[in-house]
């Protein structure tokens, strides 16, 4: 099960946090979740906004609190094309924290790129990150936040 989420750029991330993180429990229950980033690194997005998405991204760990037996965390970006960062295994047993996954996406560097080519981005994410490739958790609800 893919639920989207489309997240405005310019909205109060706390606010959303708050409230998408009840929706989700809510509509999926208690199971664990891989939650998979699919962000926007267009030239349009600029770096005052990448921090501002990064910084969403971070928040949300910190409402989801992945584990190695919880929910875990994925990140890919795009433009005209479309780049896995790290999948959902990239950390092991007491590595995989709320610190460690912020550490990863700290390590994403954005990288502006012509063209906003959702459609790639999609297609990417179902076979890169949403897949055994990406560390997907066959009994593991999938949630996609772009």
């Amino acid at each position: 099960m893919l639920l989207y989420l489309l997240i405005k750029e310019r909205v109060d991330a706390i606010t959303i946090r708050k409230y998408q993180t009840l929706e989700i429990y809510w509509l999926l229950g208690p199971r664990p979740l891989d939650i998979g980033f699919v962000v926007d690194s267009s030239n349009n997005v600029g770096q005052q906004n990448w921090n501002r998405l990064t910084t969403f991204a971070k928040g949300v760990v910190d409402s989801f609190r992945p584990s190695w037996p919880g929910n875990h965390i994925g990140f890919m970006s795009y433009d005209n094309t479309a780049r896995v960062h790290f999948g959902f295994d990239a950390l092991r047993g007491n590595r995989y924290s709320p610190n460690g996954i912020k550490r990863l996406i700290d390590n994403v560097k954005y990288q502006p790129g012509s063209g906003r080519r959702i459609d790639v981005a999609l297609n990417t994410a179902y076979r890169d990150l949403f897949s055994r490739k990406g560390g997907y958790r066959p009994d593991a609800r999938q949630v996609k936040w772009c």
